[in-house]
């Protein structure tokens, strides 16, 4: 039969039983035994001592105070602590700032934006300036320039100008023909060369032509022709602007004559005494066209052509120098016929 009684423990065991073995079951077996952990030094057993803690040198804002309050302000030196020491500095702990959101966090803030507004309005400024006054100046390009535009004057009234004179016929009824004779300057010799008849030039005898004095394409004034014709008798005011001239035609030659226009507003009694003048002038044989040699010793004598008194002066080839006032009008002719063919066709008396 077999045997069912528990091994034998081994020899030199040293564990104990764990415990009775419970009622009904197989008994329990022991384990090895184990010493308690960590090293156990016998009582009374002498060893080497333990390591000193590590010493550390550092500095802190209380040590830093400390130096220097005991060097006078020299400097600061290291303290040395163990690490047991270090729980006894005072923490330092930041100043608590106001959280976001409170009125003096957001009066902060709007500070912060007028400043950066404001920088940002002084840079937009310099820059503008730099642009349009100190750019140019490195650039060679002229700053823009504005033009004012000043306002119109308020419109004056203009005075038309005067036209110039146009050369008007005295005649009433018209003469044979009409000539324009346009001289580069008004002297006696110009004006006898031009009224000279050309050659093969046709004019029926006892015929007058008007004659249309221009200079430079500029009719004649009353003026000018006196100071060529009688010049220093001063009759230059007594008359109108207007003058006319004419030759007539025999078969002797060509006679010149000149009709001027009695100024309105002028008396004619007085004019009258005035043209006596011309009987001054040293200049009346120059008045024709060819020599009509010597004046006459006589000098001016008293006439009448168609009914109208004149003053005439003869000269030694049979020609004569006759005035005579027509109405308002002053005929001044080299020849005696050519006076009296003026008058007929000047307004009747």
């Amino acid at each position: 039969m077999p045997d069912n009684s528990p091994p034998n423990p081994p020899a030199g065991g040293g564990g104990s039983p764990s415990g009775p073995p419970p009622a009904g079951g197989p008994p329990l077996s022991r384990g090895p035994s184990f010493p308690p952990s960590g090293p156990a030094s016998p009582p009374g057993q002498s060893g080497p001592p333990p390591p000193p803690p590590p010493q550390i040198d550092i500095r802190t804002m209380a040590s830093d105070a400390e130096s220097l309050k005991s060097t006078g302000g020299l400097g600061t030196q290291s303290k040395t602590f163990s690490p047991a020491d270090l729980a006894k500095e005072p923490i330092f702990t930041s100043e608590i700032t106001s959280p976001a959101g409170t009125p003096h966090a957001r009066e902060v803030s709007g500070k912060k934006m007028g400043l950066v507004a404001g920088a940002a309005a002084i840079l937009v400024l310099a820059a503008l300036i730099g642009y349009f006054f100190i750019w140019p100046l490195f650039s060679g390009k002229e700053a823009p320039q504005v033009t004012e535009v000043t306002p119109p004057a308020p419109l004056l009234p203009v005075r038309p100008t005067p036209p110039a004179p146009i050369s008007q016929s005295f005649f009433t009824k018209p003469a044979a023909s009409t000539k324009e004779v346009n001289l580069s300057v008004l002297t006696l010799a110009e004006l006898s060369s031009a009224l000279r008849t050309k050659p093969g030039e046709s004019v029926a005898t006892g015929t007058v032509k008007e004659v249309i004095l221009k200079v430079n394409g500029t009719p004649v004034t009353s003026s000018a022709l006196l100071n060529v014709l009688v010049p220093g008798t001063g009759l230059e005011s007594m008359f109108d602007p207007d003058v006319m001239s004419f030759i007539y035609y025999d078969a002797k030659g060509a006679w010149p004559g000149y009709v001027f226009k009695l100024k309105s507003g002028t008396n004619l009694a007085a004019a009258g005494t005035s043209t006596a003048k011309i009987e001054q002038s040293t200049n009346l044989a120059a008045l024709y066209l060819t020599s009509p040699g010597v004046a006459s010793k006589n000098g001016f004598r008293n006439g009448s052509a168609a009914a109208v008194n004149t003053r005439y002066l003869s000269f030694a080839s049979g020609a004569s120098l006759n005035y005579g006032w027509v109405n308002n009008y002053l005929v001044i002719s080299t020849s005696f016929d050519g006076f009296k063919r003026a008058v007929q066709l000047l307004p009747s008396p």
